[in-house]
């Protein structure tokens, strides 16, 4: 049966603490649910609401609630909040660092939703290796094993096995977290586009006897402060300079994964856009802060009558809404290629393990940007990055790319809305028990 925005009213509870690394994210879902006229109770410990900024000026804040947790008694608080809440609470969202949401849910005998920040063809392989062997090994990470892309090698085999084995505080390693989420909620919320990724949650959900359900892009609302760092860039100067170009002749470049850029990488990066000698805008800041990636000796002597140099971190949207941005130069995670296609923007990927090397595997499938060969040891070097970058910018060869790129502007910002609705749909549908999901749990059917 369709239904009619307005034809059911759902309470959502969303919770987060402040280990999150996605907060924002989540406050963006919450903010965004009560857009669609549901009430929202977004809880958190102190420290975690405090992190987050909330526009009190939305029409629809009144529909969002803000519910402290106790630092240190945190699932005994939310288990309280959704016993005496005035409207009872139908579903609660969680990510994998509030793990004991499930087990409250299922006492309680309400729904779980867990939201998760990787795309459909991420997860598949997760899933994969997580199957494969309960604590899977290197070899079964292998591109043999799994299907995996060409530029698949040895090294990012072992950084993904190490990033699996990976333990959070209570040393429970990251497969374990993944499985026991996937196994224990009602629901899978992957920040994935199915017009992206060509249905394959429908494939994961066959797969798995677990819904999995694409909520498309979820970014973050927060924004930076400004640091007292004589580095400092004047967004005014980077906008002077932009508009100094020609129309789609600059490339933006900015690599966002800190924990897997090595200097290796910065500096073949930096020689191919010597090679390259097309106007550039590099942004080397990070916008959690640390130590700023080390470029090269002389590179800025090198390229300063054709690139600019930013030392802090600048939003990414801020730059490629420019109409001089041409190509987009990064790690290619999901939030990068997302904000550069919603302008038209084709993409040159240098991807660090783990899930980029997948997200760049559906974006050349696609034919919305180029990945960077690397030699024979999974090496980036300056000569393939500056043929990854003449193809993309230059080459009529790219041309493809660069009109496929160009068509997809504005579509996510036009998806994101109706994905959002379907979820929610989704949602009402397991609640009114017209679609169950596969627990062994009392009062709750099996899927079918």
């Amino acid at each position: 049966m369709e239904m009619n925005r307005g034809d059911y009213n759902l309470h959502i509870a969303v919770v987060a603490t402040e280990d999150s690394e996605h907060l924002p994210e989540l406050i963006h879902l919450a903010t965004s649910i009560t857009e669609q006229g549901h009430n929202v109770s977004f809880a958190s410990t102190l420290s975690g609401l405090k992190a987050i900024r909330i526009d009190p000026s939305n029409p629809h804040f009144s529909k969002l609630e803000l519910i402290p947790l106790q630092e240190n008694n945190v699932r005994e608080a939310f288990d309280t909040f959704v016993q005496q809440a005035n409207q009872a609470v139908d579903w609660v969202l969680f990510d994998i660092t509030t793990l004991w949401v499930p087990e409250v849910t299922e006492k309680l005998g309400i729904y779980s939703a867990y939201i998760t920040f990787q795309t459909a063809s991420t997860y598949e392989f997760l899933l994969a290796a997580i199957n494969n062997n309960e604590i899977p090994s290197v070899d079964d990470l292998l591109p043999q094993n799994l299907g995996a892309l060409r530029t698949y090698h040895f090294q990012e085999a072992k950084a993904v096995h190490d990033q699996l084995l990976k333990c959070d505080a209570q040393e429970v390693p990251l497969y374990s977290r993944i499985k026991t989420a996937i196994d224990w909620c009602d629901v899978v919320a992957l920040s994935s586009y199915c017009d992206i990724e060509d249905e394959l949650a429908k494939e994961l959900t066959k797969t798995h006897k677990k819904y999995f359900s694409c909520i498309g892009h979820l970014p973050q609302t927060t924004t930076c402060e400004v640091s007292s760092s004589k580095y400092v860039m004047n967004p005014a100067t980077v906008q002077e300079w932009l508009d100094k170009n020609n129309v789609r002749s600059v490339l933006f470049v900015a690599l966002q994964n800190k924990n897997a850029i090595t200097d290796e990488k910065v500096n073949a990066i930096a020689k191919g856009l010597v090679r390259f000698r097309l106007p550039f805008i590099w942004v080397v800041g990070n916008r959690q802060g640390g130590e700023l990636h080390k470029l090269p000796t002389g590179f800025r002597g090198r390229t300063i009558d054709y690139g600019l140099v930013c030392k802090e971190w600048l939003p990414p949207a801020n730059i490629l809404g420019h109409p001089s941005i041409g190509g987009f130069l990064t790690n290619g995670n999901w939030t990068s290629w997302i904000d550069a296609l919603d302008f038209g923007v084709p993409l040159i990927l240098a991807p660090f393990p783990t899930s980029e090397v997948y997200n760049a595997m559906v974006i050349e499938a696609k034919k919305l940007g180029c990945e960077v060969e690397r030699d024979a040891a999974g090496n980036f070097v300056d000569e393939h990055v500056a043929q990854a970058l003449n193809f993309v910018m230059v080459d009529q060869a790219g041309g493809i790319v660069r009109e496929k790129a160009n068509a997809m502007r504005g579509v996510f910002r036009n998806l994101q809305t109706q994905y959002l609705s379907d979820f929610l749909d989704g949602l009402d549908v397991i609640k009114e028990g017209r679609v169950v999901n596969n627990r062994h749990s009392k009062g709750k059917k099996q899927l079918l």
